[in-house]
C-alpha cells in the first residue's frame, strides 16, 4: 500500500489545498459534534484521506488521535465502522434532531431545513459499511 500512496501524493498548490480541505473537514467534524444533522465521520475520514495523501506526518497524528483514530484505523484497515459507533452516531443525530423541532421556537422554514440536513446526514451515517 505504501507504493500505493507515494504514486498518489500531492505536490506544490494542491498539497497545501489537500492540507486546508483537510483542517476544514476536521472543523466540521467537530462542529458535527454538536450540531444535529452534521454527521462526524464522514468528515475524519475525508480529513484522513487529504492528509494521507498531503501530509503524512499530519496523518499520523491524526491516526494516534484518541478519539477518531480508532475510526480511521478501522476505516483503512476493514472500509467500515464498527456497528455500535454507526448506531450510536444516528442514535445522537436522531435525538438531537427530534429536539431541535419539537423545541426550537423557529419557523416553519428553519424548520423544514433543519429537518432536510437532518436527514441527509441520517442518510449519509446509513450509507457508511459496518461490521
Amino acid at each position: 500500500m505504501q507504493n500505493d500512496v507515494n504514486s498518489n501524493r500531492l505536490t506544490g498548490i494542491r498539497r497545501y489545498l489537500a492540507i486546508a480541505g483537510a483542517f476544514l473537514c476536521l472543523t466540521l467534524a467537530l462542529l458535527g459534534v454538536v450540531i444535529p444533522g452534521l454527521p462526524t465521520t464522514p468528515f475524519v475520514l475525508l480529513a484522513s484521506g487529504l492528509f494521507l495523501r498531503s501530509s503524512p506526518g499530519l496523518h499520523r497524528m491524526l491516526r494516534r488521535n484518541r478519539i477518531f483514530g480508532r475510526v480511521i484505523d478501522d476505516w483503512e484497515c476493514r472500509r467500515a465502522v464498527r456497528m455500535h459507533v454507526k448506531v450510536l452516531a444516528l442514535a445522537i443525530v436522531v435525538v438531537c434532531l427530534g429536539c431541535t423541532l419539537t423545541m426550537a421556537p423557529v419557523t416553519t422554514g428553519v424548520r423544514t431545513a433543519v429537518a432536510a440536513m437532518g436527514c441527509v446526514g441520517i442518510i449519509v451515517i446509513g450509507r457508511i459499511p459496518q461490521y
